[in-house]
């Protein structure tokens, strides 16, 4: 990646390339992604003949108008209550573009060359949810944002695939924008939005975009004046596999010294391992060089396993896993054969050696906890988490498994206190914090009323006891569906 501000009042360039050293092809993924304060009275503006959305309620790609005809001009970030993601998608060539502006017309634009064809805008939401998102993900105060994206691809469920010993550029260029409000806000989308283009092209035209997409290309070809950071070690190590460097003037820290797959990677055999190492890979040069160990080096065929469950064939990596635990028991075998087992029973069998077997993560704890709740075994779950340690009792994941089996048992004093926790690991889309809520509140109803509350008694209940701001990651919340922009 190159980063290019020119002195004085130039738009910001970044310059990406991604380099397919090998001699197959790759699956790649790209988004530049921008975030912009949201302004009044903003609205996004990229000609488009049609989006594809995520609007749906199991989440799937659609294709829509947009904006949405009738109703609120969904092109205004502030009409949307849950988050959306819309995809700009045209028949015919356009400039690829995506702007922000304010209610005066001034603003934001991101523009890409050809090669970032993809267009986007996301917003978490005007929703409760949807800002306390944006407020934990950035600054308190300073939590309203869109985020104009481009990508290598029309949208993001799909790959575009490298070949090999191939290339890919791009360049993408955040600029600011002028319009008049009239123009900016005309009811008229497309004219809104060939304005916007029009007005990018006085700030950097398409020639001056080509210009300088080869300049940043040349320039991230020639040597760094002063390295600032080195790459990973198993850049070095690949580039020893492959028997060449990945890119000129790369540098990777090969003093990362790791004994097994340093030996590996100079395709020796390698001294024998008490522990696990740090990190695996599963790419077929790597897994060649391994099955050339035999099937009587636990890692080896411990490693082996791992990369067949990526591909899916789960006999296999139980096969692998059942030799790699027969030469020296260790966690993340028998984790291998819980995850490949036929039954429930072996499963429970197999994660609980897992855990016995010492040295796991407490990640492995959190797996353990959520395997036994969604398998209906509260009692092992409850059993299983007594046992901890007090620090791992203490993890997030592990006191949100607290949280739902004291939900399960009505145990309302000890919910509460677990929610009292602020959690930083819910994922996007997930609604287990609102869910614990909810059950909270029903359970006071019910100990209030002696039975069961109604679906209105709840609702009201509810609505007197709203989801506190530190649990409310909603995303999905009913958008306007009436009035004019």
């Amino acid at each position: 990646m190159s980063l290019f501000l020119p002195e004085g009042d130039g738009p910001l360039a970044v310059h990406g390339r991604i380099i397919n050293p090998n001699d197959v092809a790759v699956p790649v993924y790209w988004w530049t992604n921008i975030a912009v304060a949201t302004p009044e009275g903003g609205r996004v503006l990229s000609r488009a003949d049609y989006s594809i959305e995520h609007v749906l309620p199991d989440n799937h790609l659609e294709r829509f108008s947009f904006p949405r005809e009738g109703g609120l001009d969904l092109s205004y970030p502030a009409h949307w209550q849950g988050a959306t993601s819309v995809f700009f998608r045209n028949e015919q060539p356009v400039r690829n573009l995506v702007a922000l502006v304010d209610a005066e017309g001034n603003g934001t634009a991101h523009v890409a060359n050809e090669q970032l064809p993809g267009r986007k805008f996301f917003y978490f939401g005007a929703g409760s949810g949807g800002q306390h998102w944006m407020e934990y993900l950035s600054r308190e105060g300073e939590g309203d944002y869109v985020e104009i994206q481009a990508g290598i691809t029309p949208h993001q469920n799909q790959r575009y695939d490298l070949e090999a010993g191939t290339s890919l550029e791009w360049t993408s260029v955040i600029l600011p924008l002028s319009l008049s409000a009239e123009q900016a806000h005309n009811v008229n989308y497309a004219r809104a939005s060939e304005a916007a283009e029009a007005a990018s092209r006085s700030v950097l035209s398409d020639d001056a975009l080509e210009a300088l997409s080869v300049f940043l290309s040349d320039a991230a070809k020639q040597p760094a004046e002063r390295l600032l950071c080195v790459g990973s070690p198993w850049g070095a190590r690949h580039e020893r596999i492959i028997g060449h460097v990945m890119a000129e003037h790369l540098s990777f820290d090969a003093n990362a010294f790791d004994a097994f797959w340093d030996a590996i990677a100079d395709n020796e055999v390698p001294p024998e391992c008490a522990d696990l190492p740090e990190g695996f890979v599963v790419s077929p040069s790597w897994v060649d060089r391994l099955e050339r160990l035999g099937d009587a080096h636990w890692l080896g065929v411990l490693y082996r396993s791992i990369a067949a469950l990526d591909k899916g064939d789960r006999e296999e990596a139980n096969r692998l896993a059942s030799l790699s635990v027969n030469v020296k028991d260790n966690w993340l075998a028998r984790r291998q054969l819980a995850l490949t087992a036929r039954t429930v029973d072996e499963q429970r069998e197999q994660y609980l050696k897992a855990w016995s077997a010492g040295d796991a993560p407490v990640e492995l704890a959190v797996e353990i906890a959520d395997f036994f709740q969604s398998n209906a075994l509260q009692d092992d779950a409850l059993a299983f988490i007594d046992r901890l340690s007090e620090d791992a009792r203490q993890h997030e994941r592990i006191l949100i498994a607290r949280a739902r089996l004291a939900a399960a048992a009505g145990r309302v004093e000890e919910l509460e206190a677990l929610l009292s926790h602020d959690f930083s690991t819910i994922r996007e889309g997930e609604t287990i914090t609102e869910d614990l809520w909810l059950a909270l509140v029903e359970l006071k109803v019910t100990q209030s009323l002696g039975h069961k509350p109604s679906a209105d008694a709840l609702k009201e209940a509810l609505k007197e006891n709203p989801l506190p701001l530190h649990l409310d990651f909603r995303m999905r919340e009913e958008n306007h569906t009436d009035g004019d922009a």
